[in-house]
């Protein structure tokens, strides 16, 4: 059976640790959403658009 050396372990654990503390919360908790009133109409939008050639889809 092979072990994990205790040098090998801390390391992995300090890494853990670091990855662990760049997912914390960066919103602050009074934060909110706001509403904004438009006068105009909302613009088409196609970056969801799907284009066909040559019987392939794209």
């Amino acid at each position: 059976m092979k072990y994990i050396s205790l040098k090998r372990l801390k390391l992995i654990v300090i890494v853990t640790i670091l990855i662990f503390q760049s997912c914390k919360k960066d919103i602050p908790d009074n934060w909110y959403w706001e509403t904004i009133d438009t006068e105009n109409q909302p613009t088409a939008r196609h970056e969801a658009g799907l284009v066909a050639y040559k019987d392939k889809l794209y």
